[in-house]
């Protein structure tokens, strides 16, 4: 630093309208500048004292890769330095602090739609009763997922399915991670059960008797289509004579043509 006063000391004499500057004809103290820039470096930091230095010596026309040189600065970084100097004036002297970061907007919470109210739910649940007897697949479910959303107790759906408390609670839980689905019983028998209710098991029954009685054709495919006409059902054939093998309609179907025959025979004598 003190070969560069030297420097300007020896080679700068300025003459200007507002001021005059010899540097020659100022006194230059290695030890008073030492002690000044510790304390400026510790006031506004290194970085900002050597700025302040190079500006004023280029204003005074020091060379600019002298005073890059002496004060350890890049000649790059004290060019931008001037460059920035020249188009923002003092602002070269304000530390660029970065911006606040732009705030993201939160992501509202997905409004849940808001519950019926319970009473509505609970008379729905007395609703369903109705359908213990046509729709047992469409009961079950109806109950199990009231037993989910806590609508009703596992005893109450327990009493209303007509199965224990702990079967209805793990056929509840089946329900919640697998669908219905899991409610159907993949037996043959079973799954038909679902479409071949109390109504149309009597009906089968009853025109089968009727048709063995009157001596008409008892088939599966005869019976099927009397069952359907009479119940309003879509039931197939095959479904037919599964529940005829089932209830062992063909095995009587003989014997109880020959007794029907007999009582006819004895009622007339």
């Amino acid at each position: 630093m003190v070969r560069l006063f030297n420097y300007i000391n020896n080679s700068m004499v300025y003459n200007m309208s507002n001021f005059q500057i010899d540097p020659s004809g100022i006194e230059y103290s290695a030890k008073s500048s030492n002690k000044r820039l510790k304390k400026a470096s510790a006031l506004i930091g290194e970085k900002m004292v050597k700025r302040i230095i190079g500006l004023a010596l280029y204003l005074l026309g020091a060379n600019r890769n002298k005073v890059s040189e002496n004060l350890n600065l890049p000649l790059g970084t004290f060019f931008t330095l001037l460059t920035r100097f020249h188009k923002d004036g003092t602002g070269v002297f304000t530390e660029k602090t970065p911006g606040p970061k732009p705030q993201v907007p939160k992501q509202q919470a997905k409004s849940i739609p808001e519950k019926a109210p319970i009473q509505n739910c609970l008379n729905l649940a007395e609703k369903a009763q109705s359908l213990k007897g046509n729709n047992p697949l469409q009961h079950k479910v109806l109950m199990l997922t009231f037993l989910n959303w806590e609508i009703i107790s596992c005893k109450d759906a327990a009493e209303s399915l007509e199965f224990s408390e702990q079967y209805t609670r793990s056929l509840a839980k089946k329900l919640k991670a697998d669908d219905v689905d899991t409610l159907v019983d993949k037996r043959q028998g079973q799954q038909q059960d679902y479409h071949f209710n109390t109504d149309v098991k009597a009906e089968l029954i009853q025109q089968f008797s009727f048709n063995i009685a009157t001596g008409k054709n008892a088939s599966s495919k005869q019976l099927c289509q009397q069952v359907n006409e009479a119940c309003g059902t879509d039931v197939t054939d095959r479904t037919i004579r599964l529940y005829m093998n089932k209830f062992g309609l063909p095995k009587i179907k003989k014997s109880l043509f020959d007794m029907l025959t007999e009582f006819k025979k004895n009622s007339q004598t």
